[in-house]
């Protein structure tokens, strides 16, 4: 079910902690490029990532394309969802970004103890809600 809700990309800006809008110029079964928009303290970042999707191992694998105009200088990762006990899923978010400035270590360790649970929440919710949990504006 984590995975299907992954698959509707288009929606992500609906639950996703800070992604404020998703555009797909092109979409395929199993790969999709997404120009999304994240607001980051008082700024928008906009950049474009190419998504590949596995249905069979669950997994969605990202990484920045290189050849559009964007506001960082790159991003890659991975959310890959395993099955276990009882009808339950283990969850592993693997993201790297570059924004190409400088960003003092405290701020840095503050978005990421904050982001992390908030977006795996957002997750969970939205696939125990069978797709239509919404963050709060």
């Amino acid at each position: 079910a984590a995975f299907a809700v992954l698959q509707d990309y288009g929606k992500i800006a609906e639950y996703m902690p800070r992604v404020t809008k998703v555009t797909i110029p092109e979409k395929s079964p199993t790969r999709m490029k997404v120009v999304q928009e994240l607001k980051v303290l008082f700024k928008t970042v906009v950049y474009t990532l190419i998504l590949d999707f596995n249905a069979q191992k669950k997994r969605m694998d990202w990484k920045l394309d290189k050849t559009a105009e964007n506001d960082i200088k790159d991003t890659w990762g991975f959310w890959e969802f395993i099955p276990y006990d009882n009808g339950k899923t283990l969850v592993v978010y693997n993201i790297a970004a570059n924004t190409g400035v400088s960003i003092p270590q405290f701020l840095e360790d503050y978005l990421t103890k904050k982001d992390l649970p908030e977006v795996l929440m957002a997750m969970k919710r939205r696939t125990e809600s069978g797709g239509t949990w919404k963050k709060s504006e």
